[in-house]
């Protein structure tokens, strides 16, 4: 159905004076809003006070709607929409001024579909699907229906993440009173993708298009973010910091975005700090958004803690960074020296097992993990760990016991433990240069505890093996045995490397093995195996 709207004809009657031409056109279509823009300018011959602009289709040129505007000097601009009941076709836009030429969109069409259509779309097509590829395959075929193209909606330029845009999607009812809520939500989605697969780069421009769509304002950090914190310093390098360390987070969905978004404002606002006495601000306003137990901070003097932290120079960029340095500060504070003071030592004797220990750590008041009743057979251990600021639980306080444990998560619970961070040590594993758990790994290469999987690698991913287990800690402890003989009925199963430790440990009382007498050295270690072993070790 042909649309016409046409101002009165008395416009028409306007004299123009001198020959003008439209020399520019950009002609682009908002779904949202269901508007069409035109913008461009005319030449400077002579300018125009008065201009007409068709819509026609692109199959046949008729015209389907006809308006006329007044010219901002050389330039002209210009929002208008189509009826609801517009042909679902190509369209394209031709501008005219009343003497001279003009200009069209006809070599860039817009595709304009009517409200039926779009409410059959959302209704029959896109509502209630439960698979997530036949979704992506949905989207891609009946968007362009929506008003929505490779022009305007960076879903078509996700590829293999397509499929997790379309799973957000899933078992929803959509129509056409809710293009609103249907837009919104597509877009939520691909922001989280395009954030996901953002570089440093591009992650400033992503998140900047798409923040709305997340709905940050009221989480805790955003005063650092919008600048109202007055006492954040650097307030625009602690903003872009914070985008920028987006780069590389796993981002699911709207929980995973806040945490990031919280953690990465606060590590910023520590990095670009001017002052130690900031560090220690920062750390007590925002740090309901901190994922580790504050006991040891708690326990250290904070304000050493902060000129420690201050005198590191370092751009955080992960929470276990800054928990380890928190860890070395109190180390520093409170290792005993030969002579009776205190030193910075990481220890290694048994005298200094207690890495983040402390009576102002050990005389709180415990809580347990919410997944870690009394009744469980590691309560006393992991609460013991829990105590000393060596295990933190997850953001929903949870410690996941049963969950296997992976080598580079081992490896910073055995580090703590100990008390062997070395900010300075370093190691050549491919795989852990540029990982979080670095300095962990490395301080345990440093004291000679670890030579990885392999000269390369140190195996960062994988869950760790009871024997590796067993082998990293029987050295982390020195511990030493007179004999590799052990009684566990699968002993014949056990790596040649590992005998020596599983037989320390075993004589040291830390390592029982199960009910049916096997060590099971193949079997991967759970957190809660983990933390008995550790504890049994520093208790």
């Amino acid at each position: 159905m042909n649309i016409k709207r046409i101002f009165t004809s008395a416009l028409c009657a306007i004299l123009m004076f001198g020959t003008v031409y439209a020399d520019s056109l950009n002609v682009s279509y908002n779904p949202e809003t269901e508007l069409i823009n035109i913008n461009g300018r005319f030449d400077d011959v002579s300018k125009t006070s008065m201009y007409s602009i068709e819509v026609k289709k692109l199959s046949d040129d008729s015209t389907v709607y006809t308006s006329f505007d007044y010219a901002n000097g050389n330039s002209f601009s210009l929002d208008f929409a189509l009826g609801d009941d517009c042909e679902a076709t190509d369209y394209y836009v031709s501008v005219m001024p009343y003497s001279g030429e003009g200009a069209n969109s006809k070599d860039k069409p817009l595709f304009i579909s009517s409200a039926a259509k779009k409410d059959d779309v959302l209704k029959n097509v896109l509502s209630n699907q439960t698979d997530k590829n036949v979704m992506a395959s949905l989207l891609n075929d009946n968007l362009k229906y929506l008003g929505l193209n490779a022009e305007n909606c960076d879903y078509f330029s996700l590829t293999s993440s397509r499929a997790a845009v379309a799973e957000r999607l899933l078992s929803k009812s959509f129509s056409y009173e809710k293009y609103g809520e249907f837009l919104n939500l597509l877009n939520f989605s691909v922001g989280i993708e395009m954030l996901n697969n953002a570089d440093e780069n591009t992650v400033i421009s992503v998140f900047e298009k798409y923040k709305n769509y997340f709905g940050l304002e009221n989480e805790i950090c955003y005063p650092i973010y919008s600048g109202s914190d007055k006492e954040i310093k650097n307030q625009a390098a602690v903003k872009n910091m914070a985008v920028k360390n987006f780069v590389g987070k796993n981002l699911t969905d709207l929980a995973a975005i806040k945490k990031y978004f919280n953690e990465n404002l606060l590590l910023a606002a520590i990095s670009n700090v001017v002052s130690p006495g900031e560090i220690t601000m920062h750390i007590e306003k925002y740090k309901a958004v901190i994922p580790f137990s504050l006991a040891v901070y708690d326990a250290s003097d904070k304000e050493k803690t902060a000129i420690y932290i201050t005198s590191l120079k370092r751009n955080y960029t992960d929470m276990n960074t800054l928990e380890g340095d928190v860890l070395s500060a109190y180390n520093n504070q409170n290792t005993p020296s030969p002579n009776g003071g205190s030193s910075s030592s990481k220890g290694g004797s048994s005298d200094s097992f207690y890495a983040a220990g402390g009576a102002g750590v050990q005389n709180e008041t415990k809580e347990s993990f919410s997944d870690v009743p009394t009744s469980h057979w590691a309560y006393e251990t992991i609460e013991g760990l829990k105590s000393k600021g060596v295990v933190s639980g997850d953001e929903k306080g949870c410690f996941n016991p049963d969950s296997k444990i992976t080598r580079e998560e081992f490896a910073k619970m055995l580090v703590s433990a100990f008390g062997l961070y070395d900010e300075n040590a370093e190691c050549a594993f491919n795989d852990v240069l540029n990982h979080w758990s670095y300095k962990y790994v490395a301080s345990l290469y440093k004291e000679g505890i670890t030579k990885g999987i392999d000269e390369n690698n140190f195996g960062c991913g994988a869950n760790i093996t009871r024997e590796d287990m067993a082998t990293l800690c029987a050295k982390a402890a020195k511990l030493k045995s007179s004999t590799e003989n052990v009684s566990f009925t699968d002993a014949a199963s056990i790596s040649d490397y590992a005998l020596a430790p599983v037989t320390a440990l075993c004589e040291s009382g830390a390592v029982k093995g199960f009910e049916d007498n096997t060590f099971r050295p193949k079997n991967n270690a759970t957190r809660a195996q983990a933390a008995a072993v550790i504890y049994s070790l520093i208790k």
